[in-house]
Protein backbone atom coordinates (compact mmCIF):
# COMPACT_ATOMS: atom_id res chain seq x y z
CA UNK A 1 0.00 0.00 0.00
CA UNK A 2 1.36 3.35 -0.87
CA UNK A 3 2.14 5.44 2.39
CA UNK A 4 0.53 8.63 2.83
CA UNK A 5 1.62 11.30 4.65
CA UNK A 6 -1.00 12.93 6.33
CA UNK A 7 -1.26 16.63 8.28
CA UNK A 8 -3.19 17.63 11.07
CA UNK A 9 -4.66 20.95 10.36
CA UNK A 10 -2.67 23.18 12.74
CA UNK A 11 0.50 22.19 11.07
CA UNK A 12 0.22 24.82 9.05
CA UNK A 13 0.52 27.50 11.67
CA UNK A 14 3.98 29.21 12.31
CA UNK A 15 3.21 28.52 16.37
CA UNK A 16 0.39 27.18 18.41
CA UNK A 17 0.20 27.92 21.86
CA UNK A 18 -1.90 26.58 24.89
CA UNK A 19 -1.20 27.74 28.86
CA UNK A 20 -1.04 25.59 31.51
CA UNK A 21 -4.06 23.50 33.18
CA UNK A 22 -6.29 23.80 30.15
CA UNK A 23 -6.73 21.76 26.76
CA UNK A 24 -6.56 22.45 23.12
CA UNK A 25 -8.46 19.79 20.61
CA UNK A 26 -6.31 18.82 17.43
CA UNK A 27 -7.50 17.31 14.18
CA UNK A 28 -5.64 15.10 11.60
CA UNK A 29 -6.75 15.24 8.63
CA UNK A 30 -6.06 12.16 6.15
CA UNK A 31 -5.67 12.80 2.57
CA UNK A 32 -7.17 9.13 1.52
CA UNK A 33 -9.61 8.31 4.28
CA UNK A 34 -10.53 4.71 5.43
CA UNK A 35 -11.75 2.49 3.12
CA UNK A 36 -15.82 1.29 3.57
CA UNK A 37 -14.05 -1.71 4.50
CA UNK A 38 -12.26 -1.21 7.37
CA UNK A 39 -10.83 2.09 9.64
CA UNK A 40 -7.48 3.44 10.37
CA UNK A 41 -6.06 3.08 14.10
CA UNK A 42 -3.72 6.37 14.98
CA UNK A 43 -1.78 6.28 17.64
CA UNK A 44 -1.49 10.64 19.06
CA UNK A 45 1.87 10.03 21.42
CA UNK A 46 3.61 12.79 23.90
CA UNK A 47 7.48 13.07 22.79
CA UNK A 48 7.68 15.48 26.01
CA UNK A 49 5.41 13.88 28.58
CA UNK A 50 5.94 16.30 31.38
CA UNK A 51 4.77 18.63 29.23
CA UNK A 52 1.99 17.48 27.35
CA UNK A 53 -0.45 15.16 28.14
CA UNK A 54 -2.87 13.37 25.34
CA UNK A 55 -6.41 11.56 25.27
CA UNK A 56 -8.69 10.26 22.40
CA UNK A 57 -10.93 12.62 23.84
CA UNK A 58 -12.69 15.26 26.33
CA UNK A 59 -13.56 12.39 28.41
CA UNK A 60 -10.57 9.87 27.73
CA UNK A 61 -7.78 9.06 30.41
CA UNK A 62 -4.91 11.46 29.62
CA UNK A 63 -1.59 9.98 29.50
CA UNK A 64 1.77 9.53 27.53
CA UNK A 65 -0.13 7.92 24.20
CA UNK A 66 -3.61 7.58 22.83
CA UNK A 67 -5.39 5.65 20.42
CA UNK A 68 -7.84 7.35 17.84
CA UNK A 69 -10.08 4.83 15.87
CA UNK A 70 -11.87 6.71 12.75
CA UNK A 71 -15.17 4.91 11.93
CA UNK A 72 -14.79 3.32 8.56
CA UNK A 73 -14.56 6.53 5.80
CA UNK A 74 -13.65 8.69 7.86
CA UNK A 75 -11.72 12.06 6.69
CA UNK A 76 -10.79 12.71 9.94
CA UNK A 77 -9.92 12.22 13.82
CA UNK A 78 -9.57 14.14 16.62
CA UNK A 79 -7.33 13.48 20.07
CA UNK A 80 -7.02 16.31 22.96
CA UNK A 81 -3.66 18.32 24.19
CA UNK A 82 -3.59 18.62 27.75
CA UNK A 83 -1.15 21.35 29.23
CA UNK A 84 1.13 20.07 32.20
CA UNK A 85 3.48 23.05 33.22
CA UNK A 86 3.55 27.04 32.22
CA UNK A 87 6.35 27.04 29.62
CA UNK A 88 8.59 25.02 27.42
CA UNK A 89 7.92 23.49 24.01
CA UNK A 90 5.97 20.30 23.43
CA UNK A 91 5.89 18.05 20.87
CA UNK A 92 3.43 15.68 19.87
CA UNK A 93 3.76 12.94 17.06
CA UNK A 94 0.87 11.09 15.42
CA UNK A 95 1.61 7.50 13.80
CA UNK A 96 0.29 4.80 11.87
CA UNK A 97 0.51 1.45 10.02
CA UNK A 98 -0.37 3.09 6.65
CA UNK A 99 0.38 6.58 6.59
CA UNK A 100 3.44 8.15 7.21
CA UNK A 101 4.02 9.66 10.74
CA UNK A 102 3.28 13.84 11.69
CA UNK A 103 4.37 16.16 14.35
CA UNK A 104 2.87 19.18 15.76
CA UNK A 105 5.14 21.55 18.79
CA UNK A 106 2.93 23.58 20.72
CA UNK A 107 4.44 26.42 22.98
CA UNK A 108 3.29 26.22 26.72
CA UNK A 109 2.64 29.31 28.45
CA UNK A 110 1.55 30.78 31.79
CA UNK A 111 -2.67 30.53 32.52
CA UNK A 112 -4.28 33.82 32.92
CA UNK A 113 -7.96 35.02 33.43
CA UNK A 114 -9.48 38.03 31.33
CA UNK A 115 -12.58 40.19 31.62
CA UNK A 116 -14.61 41.55 29.06
CA UNK A 117 -17.75 42.88 28.28
CA UNK A 118 -20.04 40.58 26.04
CA UNK A 119 -20.71 42.74 23.85
CA UNK A 120 -19.54 46.39 23.41
CA UNK A 121 -16.33 48.58 23.30
CA UNK A 122 -14.16 49.04 26.61
CA UNK A 123 -14.12 51.25 29.08
CA UNK A 124 -17.79 50.30 29.65
CA UNK A 125 -20.02 53.66 30.03
CA UNK A 126 -23.99 52.57 30.80
CA UNK A 127 -26.39 54.79 32.43
CA UNK A 128 -27.62 54.80 35.74
CA UNK A 129 -31.32 53.56 34.98
CA UNK A 130 -29.70 50.92 32.29
CA UNK A 131 -30.68 47.06 32.61
CA UNK A 132 -27.92 44.55 33.39
CA UNK A 133 -24.94 44.29 31.09
CA UNK A 134 -23.36 40.61 30.46
CA UNK A 135 -19.47 40.18 31.60
CA UNK A 136 -17.20 37.07 30.39
CA UNK A 137 -14.11 36.10 32.34
CA UNK A 138 -12.09 34.12 29.60
CA UNK A 139 -9.48 31.22 29.96
CA UNK A 140 -6.30 32.52 28.65
CA UNK A 141 -2.19 33.09 28.96
CA UNK A 142 -0.11 35.68 28.93
CA UNK A 143 2.45 35.76 25.81
CA UNK A 144 4.74 38.13 25.50
CA UNK A 145 3.38 40.00 28.25
CA UNK A 146 -0.05 40.10 26.15
CA UNK A 147 -3.52 38.10 27.15
CA UNK A 148 -3.67 35.15 24.29
CA UNK A 149 -6.66 32.87 23.98
CA UNK A 150 -8.60 31.16 21.07
CA UNK A 151 -12.19 29.68 21.09
CA UNK A 152 -10.66 26.07 20.97
CA UNK A 153 -8.75 26.44 24.40
CA UNK A 154 -10.31 25.34 27.14
CA UNK A 155 -9.97 23.74 30.56
CA UNK A 156 -8.86 20.43 31.12
CA UNK A 157 -10.97 18.03 32.33
CA UNK A 158 -8.28 16.78 33.96
CA UNK A 159 -8.32 20.04 36.15
CA UNK A 160 -10.50 21.02 38.80
CA UNK A 161 -12.76 24.00 38.21
CA UNK A 162 -12.29 27.48 38.49
CA UNK A 163 -14.54 29.97 40.27
CA UNK A 164 -13.55 33.57 39.29
CA UNK A 165 -13.67 35.93 41.82
CA UNK A 166 -14.92 39.73 40.76
CA UNK A 167 -14.46 42.68 42.58
CA UNK A 168 -15.60 45.69 41.98
CA UNK A 169 -13.50 49.06 44.05
CA UNK A 170 -17.53 51.38 44.10
CA UNK A 171 -20.06 48.78 44.85
CA UNK A 172 -22.47 52.05 45.06
CA UNK A 173 -22.05 52.54 41.39
CA UNK A 174 -23.29 48.77 41.01
CA UNK A 175 -23.64 45.18 41.54
CA UNK A 176 -21.80 42.15 40.88
CA UNK A 177 -23.11 39.06 39.92
CA UNK A 178 -21.93 35.61 40.67
CA UNK A 179 -19.90 34.10 38.38
CA UNK A 180 -20.60 31.40 36.65
CA UNK A 181 -18.10 27.95 37.46
CA UNK A 182 -15.40 27.50 34.76
CA UNK A 183 -16.13 23.61 34.56
CA UNK A 184 -13.42 21.04 32.56
CA UNK A 185 -14.49 21.52 28.62
CA UNK A 186 -15.43 25.15 29.36
CA UNK A 187 -13.59 28.53 28.42
CA UNK A 188 -15.46 31.23 30.09
CA UNK A 189 -17.63 32.04 32.74
CA UNK A 190 -20.49 34.78 32.74
CA UNK A 191 -21.55 37.57 35.02
CA UNK A 192 -23.63 40.74 34.94
CA UNK A 193 -23.08 44.09 35.81
CA UNK A 194 -26.16 46.15 37.06
CA UNK A 195 -25.58 50.22 37.47
CA UNK A 196 -27.56 51.56 40.61
CA UNK A 197 -26.10 55.34 40.76
CA UNK A 198 -23.75 57.68 39.10
CA UNK A 199 -19.88 56.86 39.48
CA UNK A 200 -17.17 55.26 38.39
CA UNK A 201 -15.87 51.35 39.54
CA UNK A 202 -12.96 49.24 38.18
CA UNK A 203 -13.96 45.91 37.62
CA UNK A 204 -11.30 43.67 38.84
CA UNK A 205 -10.71 39.63 38.36
CA UNK A 206 -8.60 37.93 41.06
CA UNK A 207 -6.46 35.56 39.29
CA UNK A 208 -6.11 32.00 40.92
CA UNK A 209 -3.23 29.77 42.65
CA UNK A 210 -0.75 29.37 39.76
CA UNK A 211 -2.52 32.00 37.33
CA UNK A 212 -0.49 35.13 36.34
CA UNK A 213 -1.77 38.50 35.80
CA UNK A 214 -1.68 39.82 31.74
CA UNK A 215 -1.83 43.42 31.15
CA UNK A 216 -4.75 45.63 30.36
CA UNK A 217 -7.12 42.43 30.37
CA UNK A 218 -7.68 41.82 34.36
CA UNK A 219 -9.76 45.29 34.74
CA UNK A 220 -12.57 46.80 34.04
CA UNK A 221 -13.57 50.29 34.08
CA UNK A 222 -17.37 51.01 34.45
CA UNK A 223 -18.46 54.33 34.17
CA UNK A 224 -22.28 55.09 35.30
CA UNK A 225 -23.69 58.41 33.84
CA UNK A 226 -26.43 60.02 35.44
CA UNK A 227 -29.47 59.58 32.19
CA UNK A 228 -29.70 58.16 29.12
CA UNK A 229 -28.73 60.69 25.79
CA UNK A 230 -26.71 61.75 24.00
CA UNK A 231 -23.26 59.64 25.12
CA UNK A 232 -19.39 58.92 24.06
CA UNK A 233 -18.13 55.83 25.08
CA UNK A 234 -14.43 56.61 24.81
CA UNK A 235 -11.38 54.51 25.17
CA UNK A 236 -9.93 55.02 28.40
CA UNK A 237 -6.32 56.71 28.08
CA UNK A 238 -3.81 55.70 24.68
CA UNK A 239 -0.09 54.75 25.50
CA UNK A 240 1.20 54.75 21.77
CA UNK A 241 5.35 55.05 20.95
CA UNK A 242 6.70 57.89 19.03
CA UNK A 243 6.31 57.50 14.78
CA UNK A 244 3.74 54.58 15.99
CA UNK A 245 0.33 54.10 14.89
CA UNK A 246 -2.19 52.74 17.12
CA UNK A 247 -5.94 51.79 17.07
CA UNK A 248 -8.58 52.50 19.18
CA UNK A 249 -12.39 52.22 19.45
CA UNK A 250 -15.08 54.54 20.95
CA UNK A 251 -18.95 54.38 20.54
CA UNK A 252 -21.62 57.46 20.46
CA UNK A 253 -24.91 56.35 21.93
CA UNK A 254 -27.89 58.50 21.12
CA UNK A 255 -31.45 57.48 21.01
CA UNK A 256 -32.37 59.24 17.63
CA UNK A 257 -30.43 61.02 15.37
CA UNK A 258 -31.39 63.54 12.69
CA UNK A 259 -29.13 61.15 9.76
CA UNK A 260 -30.64 58.09 9.32
CA UNK A 261 -29.33 56.46 12.75
CA UNK A 262 -25.44 57.89 12.17
CA UNK A 263 -23.96 61.09 13.74
CA UNK A 264 -20.90 62.93 12.57
CA UNK A 265 -18.08 62.91 15.23
CA UNK A 266 -14.95 64.73 15.15
CA UNK A 267 -12.39 63.43 16.81
CA UNK A 268 -9.50 66.23 17.25
CA UNK A 269 -5.78 66.74 18.69
CA UNK A 270 -5.43 68.81 21.37
CA UNK A 271 -1.67 69.08 19.85
CA UNK A 272 -1.00 68.33 16.45
CA UNK A 273 2.58 68.94 16.13
CA UNK A 274 2.54 65.51 18.05
CA UNK A 275 -0.55 63.87 17.84
CA UNK A 276 -2.65 63.13 14.92
CA UNK A 277 -6.00 61.16 14.18
CA UNK A 278 -6.70 59.14 11.16
CA UNK A 279 -9.72 56.47 9.83
CA UNK A 280 -7.26 53.57 8.20
CA UNK A 281 -4.37 52.32 8.70
CA UNK A 282 -2.92 53.52 5.01
CA UNK A 283 -3.27 57.39 3.94
CA UNK A 284 -2.47 60.50 6.06
CA UNK A 285 -3.03 61.39 9.35
CA UNK A 286 -4.47 64.80 10.58
CA UNK A 287 -5.21 67.11 13.25
CA UNK A 288 -8.67 66.27 13.30
CA UNK A 289 -11.07 63.75 11.95
CA UNK A 290 -14.91 63.17 11.02
CA UNK A 291 -16.32 59.67 11.52
CA UNK A 292 -19.85 59.03 10.40
CA UNK A 293 -20.93 56.79 13.51
CA UNK A 294 -23.49 54.56 14.23
CA UNK A 295 -25.49 54.48 17.15
CA UNK A 296 -23.72 52.22 19.44
CA UNK A 297 -21.81 50.56 17.12
CA UNK A 298 -17.78 50.35 18.02
CA UNK A 299 -16.11 52.45 15.71
CA UNK A 300 -12.44 52.07 14.91
CA UNK A 301 -9.93 55.23 14.11
CA UNK A 302 -6.50 55.02 14.20
CA UNK A 303 -3.58 57.74 16.49
CA UNK A 304 -0.31 58.63 15.20
CA UNK A 305 2.08 59.34 17.33
CA UNK A 306 5.02 62.17 16.50
CA UNK A 307 6.84 62.99 20.12
CA UNK A 308 8.43 60.09 22.34
CA UNK A 309 7.34 61.59 26.16
CA UNK A 310 4.44 64.04 27.35
CA UNK A 311 1.06 63.58 26.49
CA UNK A 312 -1.93 65.36 24.77
CA UNK A 313 -5.69 64.95 24.66
CA UNK A 314 -8.15 63.63 22.01
CA UNK A 315 -11.49 65.48 22.17
CA UNK A 316 -14.77 63.66 20.52
CA UNK A 317 -17.12 66.03 19.68
CA UNK A 318 -20.83 65.84 17.67
CA UNK A 319 -24.05 67.90 17.44
CA UNK A 320 -26.16 67.21 20.47
CA UNK A 321 -23.17 65.44 22.37
CA UNK A 322 -21.60 66.47 25.78
CA UNK A 323 -17.91 66.95 24.71
CA UNK A 324 -15.46 63.87 25.82
CA UNK A 325 -11.72 63.99 26.20
CA UNK A 326 -9.17 61.29 26.02
CA UNK A 327 -5.48 61.40 26.90
CA UNK A 328 -2.61 60.18 25.26
CA UNK A 329 0.87 59.25 26.33
CA UNK A 330 3.50 59.23 24.60
CA UNK A 331 6.59 57.37 25.01
CA UNK A 332 9.58 55.86 23.22
CA UNK A 333 9.84 53.07 20.18
CA UNK A 334 12.63 51.35 19.17
CA UNK A 335 12.95 48.41 16.35
CA UNK A 336 13.20 45.07 17.75
CA UNK A 337 13.42 41.07 17.34
CA UNK A 338 10.18 40.05 18.88
CA UNK A 339 10.62 37.40 22.18
CA UNK A 340 9.60 34.55 20.24
CA UNK A 341 12.36 35.07 17.47
CA UNK A 342 15.45 32.87 17.59
CA UNK A 343 18.75 32.58 15.91
CA UNK A 344 17.91 30.02 13.01
CA UNK A 345 18.97 25.95 13.93
CA UNK A 346 21.21 24.22 11.20
CA UNK A 347 22.35 27.32 9.31
CA UNK A 348 24.70 26.08 5.95
CA UNK A 349 26.88 27.61 4.16
CA UNK A 350 25.64 29.54 0.88
CA UNK A 351 22.42 29.25 2.39
CA UNK A 352 19.93 32.48 2.98
CA UNK A 353 17.52 33.64 6.03
CA UNK A 354 15.39 36.27 6.85
CA UNK A 355 15.06 37.87 9.95
CA UNK A 356 12.00 39.79 10.76
CA UNK A 357 11.85 42.77 13.12
CA UNK A 358 8.79 44.65 14.57
CA UNK A 359 8.32 48.50 15.74
CA UNK A 360 7.28 48.44 19.33
CA UNK A 361 6.57 50.81 22.36
CA UNK A 362 9.35 50.79 24.65
CA UNK A 363 8.71 50.91 28.62
CA UNK A 364 9.46 54.83 29.32
CA UNK A 365 11.86 53.67 32.48
CA UNK A 366 13.81 50.55 31.18
CA UNK A 367 13.00 50.83 27.52
CA UNK A 368 11.80 46.88 27.50
CA UNK A 369 9.71 45.87 24.58
CA UNK A 370 5.82 46.49 25.78
CA UNK A 371 3.55 46.41 22.53
CA UNK A 372 4.22 45.90 18.75
CA UNK A 373 2.62 48.25 16.86
CA UNK A 374 2.21 49.52 13.01
CA UNK A 375 4.14 52.49 11.72
CA UNK A 376 3.16 55.78 12.34
CA UNK A 377 0.50 57.03 9.54
CA UNK A 378 2.37 59.56 7.08
CA UNK A 379 5.00 59.34 8.83
CA UNK A 380 8.31 58.33 6.18
CA UNK A 381 9.24 55.06 7.45
CA UNK A 382 12.89 55.11 9.00
CA UNK A 383 15.86 53.23 7.38
CA UNK A 384 17.89 50.97 9.63
CA UNK A 385 21.00 48.99 9.02
CA UNK A 386 22.72 46.12 10.60
CA UNK A 387 26.00 45.64 12.60
CA UNK A 388 27.87 42.05 11.66
CA UNK A 389 30.31 41.45 14.30
CA UNK A 390 31.53 38.78 12.02
CA UNK A 391 31.78 40.01 8.63
CA UNK A 392 33.37 36.72 7.00
CA UNK A 393 30.61 34.28 8.04
CA UNK A 394 27.18 36.73 7.82
CA UNK A 395 26.70 38.99 5.06
CA UNK A 396 23.53 41.23 3.80
CA UNK A 397 21.98 39.48 0.88
CA UNK A 398 19.87 42.73 -0.44
CA UNK A 399 18.21 45.59 0.56
CA UNK A 400 15.94 44.66 3.19
CA UNK A 401 12.10 44.96 3.15
CA UNK A 402 10.34 48.17 5.22
CA UNK A 403 6.47 47.29 5.77
CA UNK A 404 4.14 49.27 8.78
CA UNK A 405 5.17 46.34 10.84
CA UNK A 406 8.63 46.08 10.82
CA UNK A 407 11.56 45.62 8.95
CA UNK A 408 12.17 42.25 6.63
CA UNK A 409 16.18 41.92 6.69
CA UNK A 410 17.90 39.34 4.27
CA UNK A 411 21.05 37.38 4.72
CA UNK A 412 23.30 34.86 3.56
CA UNK A 413 25.90 32.61 5.41
CA UNK A 414 29.31 33.21 3.76
CA UNK A 415 31.60 31.55 5.67
CA UNK A 416 31.88 29.06 8.98
CA UNK A 417 31.89 30.60 12.10
CA UNK A 418 29.81 32.51 14.73
CA UNK A 419 28.18 36.54 14.28
CA UNK A 420 26.00 38.90 16.11
CA UNK A 421 23.57 40.53 14.18
CA UNK A 422 22.49 43.72 15.62
CA UNK A 423 19.82 46.15 15.12
CA UNK A 424 20.94 49.68 14.72
CA UNK A 425 18.11 51.88 15.43
CA UNK A 426 16.61 54.34 12.71
CA UNK A 427 16.98 58.05 13.15
CA UNK A 428 15.00 58.88 15.83
CA UNK A 429 14.26 55.92 17.53
CA UNK A 430 15.46 54.76 21.08
CA UNK A 431 17.57 51.74 21.53
CA UNK A 432 15.56 48.79 23.30
CA UNK A 433 17.24 47.03 26.41
CA UNK A 434 16.75 43.74 24.79
CA UNK A 435 15.73 41.91 21.47
CA UNK A 436 17.82 43.63 19.12
CA UNK A 437 20.81 41.12 18.67
CA UNK A 438 20.63 37.89 17.30
CA UNK A 439 24.01 35.44 17.41
CA UNK A 440 23.71 32.83 14.53
CA UNK A 441 26.47 29.97 14.03
CA UNK A 442 27.29 28.47 11.31
CA UNK A 443 28.78 25.08 11.58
Amino acid sequence: MERVKFFGNLLILDRLYIPQFMARQIRVTIPVPASSGGSTTLTATSLTPLLLSVSAGDGGVAGDSAVLTPPPGAANASFTVHALAPAGVGRIRVSSDTFDSAEIDLTLIRPSLGLFVTNGPTPLIIPATGGPVGLNVVLGGDLDSSFYTSTDIYLSPKRPSVTPVVQTSNPAAGSLSTPSRIDGGARASTLTFTPASPGITTLTVQQPPGFVLAPRVTSLLVRVDPVAGYLFNTPADIDVGQYLSKEAVFAATFPQSPSGGTVPVTISSSDPARLLTSLELSGTASAATQINARAGAPTVFRVTALAGQGTAQLTFSAPGFVPRTTEVRFAPSGLAFPASTSAPAGLRLNESLTLNASWFRLDRSTRALVEATEFGIGVPLRQPSLLISNPNVIAVDGSHALTGAGVQFRLKAIGRGTSDVTIVQPSGFTEPASGTTLRITVP
